[in-house]
C-alpha cells in the first residue's frame, strides 16, 4: 500500500518537528517521534530531528561536535523519497518515508547506489 504524498497539508507529519527515536530503530528502519508532544528518555547522543511544513520535508537537523543542530540539506526526489545531506558528508543518504501517524514517522534508510 503507497502512502499520500508527504506534501499533503493533511499528512500527520505535515508543519511538525520529528526527532529520531533510534532506540526504536528496526534494522533499516528508523523511528521518529513529535518533538513536541514525545518524551523522549534521556540520551548522551543528540537526536537527529526532521522538520516538516505545507510544502513537505523542509529541513534535516543533525547534533553538532558540540551538540548544538547543525542545518543539513533536504532534497526531494518525489515518491516520499528524500536526499538528507549532513554538515561533512556530501554524499548524504536516500530515505523513503514508509509510514506517518500522529505519533510515529517511520523511515527506510536506502542502500547508496
Amino acid at each position: 500500500m503507497e502512502m499520500p504524498p508527504m506534501q499533503d497539508a493533511a499528512t500527520p507529519a505535515a508543519h511538525a518537528e520529528w526527532a529520531h527515536s533510534f532506540e526504536e530503530d528496526q534494522g533499516d528502519l528508523q523511528i521518529y517521534r513529535p518533538l513536541a508532544t514525545y518524551a523522549f528518555p534521556a540520551a548522551r547522543r543528540g537526536r537527529e530531528s526532521l522538520i516538516f511544513a505545507a510544502g513537505g520535508l523542509q529541513a534535516h537537523l543533525v547534533p553538532g561536535p558540540d551538540d548544538r543542530p547543525r542545518g543539513g540539506i533536504v532534497t526531494n526526489l518525489g515518491m516520499n523519497r528524500f536526499r538528507l545531506t549532513a554538515p561533512g558528508d556530501p554524499q548524504g543518504n536516500v530515505v523513503e518515508v514508509v509510514e506517518a501517524n500522529p505519533d510515529k514517522l517511520i523511515i527506510r534508510v536506502l542502500p547508496h547506489d
